[in-house]
């Protein structure tokens, strides 16, 4: 995951997953191995469409992974990201109409 898609010192990873699933691990350890910043995410927050946007921007977030479904969330609120943007995907089923 370090190298591919990739993480260093100069991302910030916003964590949104619940400590009690083992991603969250991947989400907690990998960033600060590599000096990259971890924003934790309350659960009010990563299930708020609107605030998880706004906290992606206001933390200057590089990469996140969440599951399809709250891809899916953000992009009915109209986030768009950027293109630099790092998107992890996991824990259901990968949706198409996500691309």
């Amino acid at each position: 995951m370090r190298r591919a898609p990739g993480i260093s010192s100069d991302d910030v990873l916003l964590a949104v997953t619940t400590l009690s699933f083992d991603i969250a691990a991947l989400e907690l350890f990998l960033p600060l191995a590599t000096g990259a910043r971890v924003v934790l995410t309350s659960r009010e927050t990563a299930s708020d469409a609107n605030e998880l946007a706004r906290l992606l921007e206001d933390s200057g977030a590089t990469v996140m992974q969440a599951t399809p479904a709250t891809w899916r969330m953000l992009l009915e609120a109209g986030w768009k990201g950027h293109p630099k943007f790092k998107i992890l995907c996991g824990g259901e089923s990968w949706n198409h109409e996500l691309g």
